[in-house]
């Protein structure tokens, strides 16, 4: 695995286990401290954690979410802590009814696991610590998910899907500043508010011939 500084072009390399197949996924956390692979290996699927810091070149832990058998198709830290790095990493499983794995990753614990009634590739965290929320998506579904502290106990809390967004064609997404998110699909870009769990502003045809300061809310 090879990472390259986009300022300087240094190029940097870590080693991986010859029992990995497949690397399936990958992520940084927002501080560029920390990297997470998603691995299948000969008899079971892992997250190896990287300390891009140290300069060392092998994990600094290795998580195993799903035992022996699924396979990990996204990760996404949480946002970081001043002083002390993100607190959550979470991951996603393959298949037609995605699990999503909420992890303490620096405690090497599993702290709750949920499905959703679709596939999923791509999670994304707020960029504030204290924003409780994770959303996931995937080609046909968007939702947002709050994590509940209750009695020494971590949920997840799927919440309903946005108002005014057609769940299909959907590409990416990532959470702004604040409460918004950002959605691509194939012909539109969504601006949606977390808060109100609605589109607040559309704009058609971003990747053609259209402004994209000509934005219509809806």
């Amino acid at each position: 695995l090879a990472i390259r500084h986009v300022e300087n072009n240094e190029t940097s390399f870590l080693g991986t286990s010859e029992k990995v197949e497949l690397i399936t996924a990958c992520c940084a956390s927002r501080d560029r401290a920390f990297l997470a692979l998603a691995e299948k290996c000969t008899s079971e699927a892992r997250i190896s954690i990287y300390d891009l810091r140290s300069g060392n070149s092998g994990p600094m832990k290795s998580l195993k979410p799903l035992g022996t058998t699924g396979r990990l198709l996204s990760l996404a830290f949480s946002a970081p802590v001043e002083g002390a790095g993100p607190r959550y990493l979470m991951a996603s499983t393959t298949g037609a009814e995605a699990t999503l794995v909420l992890m303490n990753w620096d405690a090497e614990k599993i702290m709750c696991k949920c499905k959703l009634p679709g596939s999923v590739d791509r999670l994304s965290f707020p960029s504030q610590p204290e924003n409780l929320q994770v959303t996931a998506s995937g080609p046909n579904m968007l939702r947002l998910m709050q994590i509940r502290h209750a009695k020494g106990e971590v949920s997840l809390r799927v919440l309903p899907a946005f108002s005014n967004l057609p769940e299909k064609k959907i590409l990416d997404h990532s959470w702004l500043e604040g409460s918004r998110l950002v959605v691509i699909q194939e012909s539109h870009i969504h601006i949606i508010s977390a808060e109100e769990l609605q589109v607040v502003r559309t704009i058609e045809a971003p990747f053609g011939e259209a402004d994209l300061d000509e934005v219509t809310p809806l």
